[in-house]
């Protein structure tokens, strides 16, 4: 453990032991699942510009294409 002791004075107080019930690290099972996924076609990608103004990548006359929307939907239905 770890002495704690106040200014000035000699004594120190130890901690008490850690409660029984306390999440240990690292854990026996990890139950987290990541997933990575790049973004369906938009307008600008579909004619071949780049663009990294984030205004105007957002504004909504650059959504996703009918196919950029399909992707989004297979890629969804890919991960269930």
């Amino acid at each position: 453990g770890i002495a704690i002791a106040a200014a000035g004075t000699s004594s120190a107080v130890w901690p008490k032991d850690a409660d029984a019930a306390m999440v240990m690290f690292p854990p026996e099972e990890l139950n987290n699942r990541y997933i990575l996924m790049r973004a369906g076609e938009d307008e600008l990608l579909a004619r071949d510009e780049i663009m990294t103004n984030k205004v105007y990548t957002n504004a909504f006359d650059h959504a996703l294409t009918n196919t950029g929307k399909k992707q989004v939907v297979s890629a969804y239905k890919s991960i269930e």
